[in-house]
């Protein structure tokens, strides 16, 4: 099994989990919150990093802060439904289980719309049925030039008979050719938002090696052997810096240095392509390095 292949394992999807988890989805160079790959999820502490992401958007001239907080949303929006909805479980991951709720929401409240942004749920309990109110919302924002955004919809699920645990942001691959879906679980809300890809604080993670030991597995290192980094700094770090790689013991005589992965320059990630397997290079497997001498 070649390097690359190895980093589309389990084991490597968890151990990645494990030091995104630790780092607070967080980018240690330059602060930017995201995501890895699909299906997966990142805690928050407090719904101001949600607010934070969704600042270029206006819902119905009002932040969504002020929206959510204020119960605006009861009032005004694109229509109402009841629904009881059944739910898919996609994935687990540490524990957790990761679930779709199916609906005929975004036909009846969104008869444009042509693809389903279905909202998903952080559990590590079984769900099959859930009963919801379900209000359809749509945005209107602006860039950071002031350039007017295309209005999307977004959908916000009042839950009746489950609450959450913690606040819950998911990554689910779901990134169309102009826009992405954002979805949150807080408390007995679950929500799907509609968002204009470069648009928001949100940015591509990639785990980055400090070190390399020759025919090591990706995930057989300690975890202090390995940081996370946006793309643009996983880039930056490869162009600017050498990682050696060792024969068989870290800071022994280095057997070579790993060079920077010709396709992508380094970064690992390729934004532009966002709704292919998550942008991660298919060369370097998203370590932003040649692998040959792994």
């Amino acid at each position: 099994m070649t390097y690359s292949e190895l980093l589309k394992e389990q084991e490597w999807k968890e151990k990645c989990f494990d030091i995104l988890s630790r780092d607070n989805h967080t980018c240690l160079c330059c602060g930017r919150i995201g995501y890895h790959n699909s299906y997966s999820y990142l805690q928050l502490d407090s719904l101001e990093k949600l607010y934070k992401i969704l600042e270029p958007y206006s819902f119905y001239g009002h932040s969504f802060k002020e929206y959510f907080e204020g119960g605006l949303y009861k009032d005004n929006n694109e229509g109402l439904l009841e629904e009881e909805c059944t739910s898919e479980q996609i994935t687990k991951l540490r524990g957790k289980k990761i679930y779709a709720l199916r609906t005929n929401a975004i036909r009846k409240l969104f008869y444009f719309h042509e693809r389903k942004p279905l909202p998903l749920l952080v559990s590590d309990k079984d769900v099959e049925k859930i009963k919801a109110k379900i209000y359809g919302i749509k945005t209107h924002g602006h860039n950071s030039s002031g350039e007017d955004l295309v209005s999307l919809p977004c959908l916000l699920y009042e839950l009746s008979d489950y609450c959450f645990d913690n606040i819950y942001m998911i990554n689910a691959g779901d990134i169309y050719e102009s826009y992405s879906i954002l979805y949150v679980c807080y408390k007995n809300y679950a929500m799907a938002f509609s968002l204009t890809i470069h648009e928001t604080n949100l940015s591509g993670l990639n785990v980055h090696h400090k070190y390399y030991i020759h025919g090591k597995k990706p995930w057989e290192y300690e975890n202090d052997a390995l940081i996370t980094l946006c793309e643009s700094c996983h880039q930056s770090f490869h162009q600017n810096n050498s990682v050696p790689i060792y024969r068989s013991v870290k800071y022994a005589d280095p057997i070579g240095i790993a060079s920077v992965c010709k396709r992508c320059g380094g970064s690992g990630y390729f934004p532009q392509y966002s709704h292919i397997q998550d942008g991660i290079c298919f060369e370097c497997g998203g370590e932003g390095i040649s692998s040959d001498m792994l």
